[in-house]
């Protein structure tokens, strides 16, 4: 069995769309970032992966497909063990979205998870 992956956008980026003026985050990456510190032991029972803001996100659609670019993403490594919430594409199992994905880390791995 493979471990699960998890990929995040860079902690901050630019967006070309928005000019150069500034650097963003993005809440829901951040989120999970956030939980990594206070669960340290995700990282080693997970593969994480950075990706660039600017699409397309190559990595993403290879695993999932273009339609599924948003992140951050947890693709499951074993697809039968994933929750019952996750949705699926190219053969993979997956969540979106920050809270989704730290409580799906928390219930997994232990540790501290968002409240609900």
């Amino acid at each position: 069995m493979s471990k699960d992956l998890l990929l995040l956008l860079d902690p901050q980026f630019e967006d070309p769309a928005l000019g150069h003026e500034r650097a963003w985050f993005c809440p829901d990456c951040a989120m999970v970032y956030q939980a990594l510190q206070l669960n340290p032991h995700w990282a080693q029972a997970i593969d994480i992966e950075q990706i660039g803001f600017v699409r397309p996100r190559k990595r993403v659609i290879t695993l999932v497909g273009e339609d599924h670019q948003s992140l951050p993403l947890l693709v499951f490594g074993d697809p039968n063990t994933a929750p019952a919430t996750s949705l699926e594409a190219n053969g993979k199992r997956f969540l979106q979205g920050g809270r989704e994905i730290t409580a799906a880390l928390a219930a997994r791995y232990g540790g501290v998870g968002p409240h609900p």
